[in-house]
């Protein structure tokens, strides 16, 4: 083999080696920015405010409450048409007779995300006070969101900085001027750091006065990938109170809540203990109305005993049987009804499932490598590159040895 032919051998042996390093180490096409839909969910439960509000607090089903006392504050839903951003309800906050600066009063929902994953935050909102405008007020109603990445739900443990401000205006608190309300939205991208994350939103009233601020939130969704096992919920229990209720619960009356003097941490412990108080309460009633129950019987038991033997063991057969018949009938009755009852549940459930499954994708800032399928294709391309440039280095030392010979 000649000097020229081992060099151009060498060559191609290199080519091959550096196409090879290339398409190993290059980047797929973004790929993984053409998420499917079905990959990104919302995660916030009841964020429209659609589900119900628990009757007690008048939060949301599925959010936590808060604030820091000193001022008269409340939650209630609100159904008003102009203060509704989506659907027939908007959360409201109140805080009013402010005996100190800076009163709080707020929400907040923990979610389970999937670690160093991007997800866009979205609300709705509105600020209405006496004043009607920031200028006149001085700043004093204000909105905050704030995240705390390790899930936690201590709201005041959180750093100053960590709060961030809606850029929203102040709008008068009733329309007797005939003006339009209007809806802000606000959207930001979150990057989750652990596997969970709790989002609070929370009403800011920075004076001492007598004033009322108004603040109505709504459409809140937080988009993206969904963890491992994650299942859409179609029910769940309110983060306080004492009963376990579904989102689809219609709401009946309004209910209002004011709290001052003392900190209205709603936290999900207290629900707990008086969603045991009351199982211990309702399992005591039904011991006693049992015992109630079986007292007859026994009192007939006897009477029956002290009449005549003969005839007892004559009639004892059929007494039983008839008992047997009116028993089982009664079960066969409530089995139907648990059975009827399940059913519009079940129908409820896979309704709300369908329409959680139709979200629309978000775009979302994502970078990386492709997926799995646009990897298999770059490796198929090197290999039959390789397999070509092996093929002409080969055919090249065949002519060579050939012509030589």
């Amino acid at each position: 083999m000649s000097e020229k032919n081992s060099n151009s051998l060498r060559l191609a042996i290199v080519g091959t080696i550096v196409i090879i390093l290339l398409l190993i180490y290059m980047p797929a096409p973004a790929f993984s920015q053409q998420i499917e839909a079905s990959t990104l969910q919302n995660l916030i439960v009841n964020g429209g405010f659609e589900g119900g509000f628990q009757e007690e607090y008048g939060i949301g089903y599925g959010w936590g409450g808060f604030s820091n006392g000193n001022a008269v504050v409340g939650w209630t839903f609100d159904d008003w048409a102009p203060v509704v951003a989506e659907g027939s309800y908007s959360q409201q906050i109140q805080i009013k007779d402010a005996l100190d600066q800076n009163r709080y009063a707020g929400m907040y929902q923990t979610v389970s995300v999937v670690p160093a994953e991007q997800y866009k935050l979205s609300v709705s909102g509105m600020i209405r006070s006496e004043e009607g405008s920031v200028e006149l007020s001085d700043y004093g109603y204000r909105l905050q969101y704030a995240i705390d990445y390790k899930g936690g739900t201590s709201w005041e443990l959180l750093p100053e900085d960590a709060w961030k401000e809606f850029p929203w205006d102040e709008q008068a608190l009733d329309d007797s001027s005939n003006k339009t309300y209007e809806f802000d939205t606000f959207e930001t991208t979150i990057t989750a750091e652990s596997e969970r994350l709790t989002i609070f939103i929370r009403g800011w009233k920075k004076w001492i006065n007598d004033g009322t601020g108004l603040f109505n939130i709504d459409a809140v969704s937080f988009i993206g990938p969904a963890p491992t096992g994650f299942q859409a919920p179609v029910a769940q229990v309110a983060s306080v109170g004492g009963q376990s209720q579904t989102v689809d619960a219609p709401v009946e009356e309004e209910s209002f809540v004011q709290v001052s003097e003392h900190d209205a941490d709603l936290s999900v412990q207290e629900a707990d203990e008086t969603g045991e108080e009351e199982a211990v309460e309702e399992a005591e009633t039904t011991t006693e109305t049992a015992v109630e129950e079986e007292a007859p019987e026994e009192d007939a038991a006897e009477t029956i005993e002290d009449s005549e033997a003969e005839t007892e063991a004559v009639e004892e057969p059929a007494e039983i049987e008839s008992e047997a018949t009116e028993i089982e009938e009664p079960a066969s009755e409530a089995e139907m009804d648990a059975e009827s009852e399940a059913a519009p549940s079940e129908e409820s459930a896979t309704e709300t499932m369908e329409d959680s499954s139709n979200i629309e994708s978000a775009p979302l800032p994502v970078s990386g490598f492709g997926a799995d399928n646009s990897t298999v294709y770059i490796l198929m391309v090197g290999v039959a590159l390789l397999l070509i440039l092996l093929v002409g280095a080969v055919t090249a030392t065949m002519r060579h040895r050939s012509a030589s010979e």
